[in-house]
């Protein structure tokens, strides 16, 4: 009797340590997805911001950096990033959205290329 007892749990245990697995592949699955566009994003942002530091280092050569201090002010520009926190089976996404000045505006999310 105690037999059969112990037998049942045991196909218990292992049942219920293959359901956890195979959740643990789904949310990996999912997890995996939702991180392969920030890598790419990422990588943009990396290469624009190399550029862009290029191109400022080009800009300071030529025009000093009071020329570029007076354009920057000149520009007057402000850019308005409101960042929301947001969990999807666990993990944080930031959605966010981006407003210039003139009223022009931007969304996306971090989850998707924009």
């Amino acid at each position: 009797m105690v037999l059969l007892g112990k037998k049942r749990q045991r196909k218990l245990a292992i049942d219920g340590a293959s359901l956890l697995r195979n959740k643990r592949e789904a949310l990996l699955a999912e997890f995996m997805a939702l991180i392969k566009p920030l890598l790419a994003q990422r990588k943009s942002l990396d290469e624009r911001t190399r550029k862009a530091l290029s191109a400022l280092a080009v800009a300071m050569g030529m025009d000093g950096p009071e020329a570029l201090e007076s354009a920057a002010m000149a520009s007057g520009q402000d850019l308005l990033v409101e960042v929301k926190d947001r969990k999807v089976w666990g993990f944080t996404s930031r959605p966010y959205s981006l407003a210039a000045r003139q009223g022009a505006s931007w969304q996306g999310d971090t989850r998707r290329c924009p």
